[in-house]
C-alpha cells in the first residue's frame, strides 16, 4: 500500500516563556490599571505637601500702626475694640477681611500674675489663638462667645462683656 500522505501541521515546540492570549490580556489590563492608579495617586499625594504659598499664608496677622497704638494707649480706661485687617490664605485663595479683638489694659505686675496663674495662655499652640494673648500691655480677647460662637460686646453700664444672643456674661 502506498504510503498515505498526511498533512503536517506546524507544531511550535513551545518555550517556558510562552504566554497564552488570556494571560497576556490580563497582564496588559493590570499594567494599564497601575498606570491610571499612579496618575491619580501621585497628584493626590503631592497635594498633601504644603507649598511655599500655603506656608506663607499662615502669617495672616498684621502689626498695629503708630496711630492705632496711640489710640489704644489713650483710651485704656475700658476695653477697646481693636479693628484690624486679617490676611487669610486658604489653599491658593487669598482674601483680606476686617476683624476685631478686645484689648483690656493691664496694670503694672498683672502680666506676671497672669503668666503665673495661666501659663497655658502663653504657650504657642498652632490652630488655636492666632495672636499673642498679651501684647503691648493689653490682654487680647476674641469677641467670639465660647458657648455658641456668636459675637459678644462690652456693656458700659454693666462694666461686663455680655453676649446678646443668650445672656452669657464675662468679666
Amino acid at each position: 500500500m502506498p504510503e498515505e500522505a498526511t498533512a503536517k501541521v506546524y507544531q511550535d515546540p513551545g518555550t517556558p516563556e510562552e504566554v497564552s492570549r488570556r494571560t497576556f490580556l490580563g497582564n496588559v489590563t493590570v499594567a494599564l490599571g497601575s498606570l491610571v492608579g499612579l496618575g491619580v495617586a501621585v497628584p493626590a499625594v503631592l497635594t498633601l505637601i504644603p507649598t511655599e504659598k500655603v506656608l506663607a499664608g499662615s502669617k495672616s496677622w498684621w502689626p498695629l500702626n503708630e496711630a492705632e497704638l496711640h489710640q489704644m494707649q489713650a483710651d485704656a480706661a475700658k476695653p477697646l475694640k481693636v479693628f484690624f485687617k486679617r490676611k487669610m490664605t486658604d489653599g491658593y485663595i487669598e482674601e483680606e477681611t476686617n476683624d476685631y479683638v478686645y484689648g483690656v489694659a493691664l496694670k503694672p505686675g498683672e502680666e506676671q500674675q497672669m503668666r503665673a496663674e495661666r501659663p497655658d495662655l502663653f504657650v504657642d499652640k498652632s490652630g488655636e489663638v492666632p495672636y499673642p494673648v498679651v501684647t503691648m500691655n493689653f490682654v487680647m480677647f476674641s469677641p467670639i462667645c465660647p458657648h455658641l460662637g456668636c459675637h459678644y460686646d462690652w456693656n458700659d453700664s454693666a462694666k461686663k462683656f455680655i453676649c446678646p444672643c443668650h445672656g452669657s456674661v464675662y468679666t
